[in-house]
């Protein structure tokens, strides 16, 4: 899930940071892409 989203960012030439969490909201898996603001992680 998250390769594919990391794939869809480069493809629009965009950095950002991919979270994915559950149905409780609990996180499942981050990354955070180079050159990605830190206050982009709050915001995923």
């Amino acid at each position: 899930m998250i390769e594919l989203a990391k794939e869809e960012a480069e493809k629009n030439e965009v950095r950002m940071v991919i979270t994915v969490v559950d149905n409780a909201g609990k996180l499942i898996a981050l990354e955070r892409m180079d050159n990605v603001l830190q206050v982009s992680i709050g915001l995923s």
